[in-house]
């Protein structure tokens, strides 16, 4: 890892981004709102390199755990990442034993410095990740300013994206203009049969 600006909790990880460590506790809905003043969002950690160099990260400023950008929202053990992606439509998974518990106050989640995620309670104060980024990652409700707007907004995206592992792949932003697509040729070659 390479310290990257004058801050010393701003590191660049090469072939994964910048990151703003934030020791500093706070919730998780604070932690949020900080990384996106900063222009970015609570860190992803959905492969397994973002898992294991953020570890590493928080690791070497002997932090335990921290806030990260995965959470559960209205549907019980289902997980949103910090870009709005369920959990389900992606592969790697590094949950420590137990894990996620299965209580209903706890809906977000923290990263270890032993590699492992751990689900909490989003009202508990602790370290963050922010990953920052000058021209952002595909962030399809970064336009609402409330976390209850955004919320509403993941959720809404949520409940649009596939189920299965079907083509396109889940949360493929192209999937509902080739769905339109579709709909529109079906119904244009309709009415040409009846001519």
């Amino acid at each position: 890892m390479n310290r990257c600006c004058a801050n010393t909790n701003v590191s660049c990880i090469p072939k994964l981004g910048v990151f703003q460590l934030h020791k500093a506790r706070n919730n998780f809905t604070n932690a949020e709102l900080i990384c996106n003043d900063e222009g970015g969002l609570l860190a992803d950690i959905t492969t397994r390199y973002h898992t294991e160099q953020l570890a590493s990260l928080i690791a070497t400023e002997r932090i335990k755990e921290a806030f990260v950008g995965l959470s559960r929202l209205e549907y019980p053990g289902e997980f949103l990442n910090s870009l709005g992606y369920p959990l389900n439509c992606l592969n790697y998974r590094a949950w420590a034993p137990g894990e996620p518990k299965p209580k209903e106050n706890a809906k977000c989640v923290t990263l270890t410095s032993k590699m492992q995620w751990k689900i909490t309670s989003c009202s508990r104060e602790l370290p963050f990740l922010c990953e920052l980024s000058p021209n952002g990652p595909y962030r399809p409700c970064q336009k609402f300013y409330t976390l209850k707007r955004k919320q509403r907004c993941l959720e809404i995206l949520k409940a649009s994206l596939p189920r299965t592992n079907r083509f396109p792949k889940c949360g493929d932003p192209d999937y509902f203009e080739m769905v339109d697509k579709r709909r529109s040729n079906r119904k244009r070659n309709r009415n040409r049969q009846h001519y």
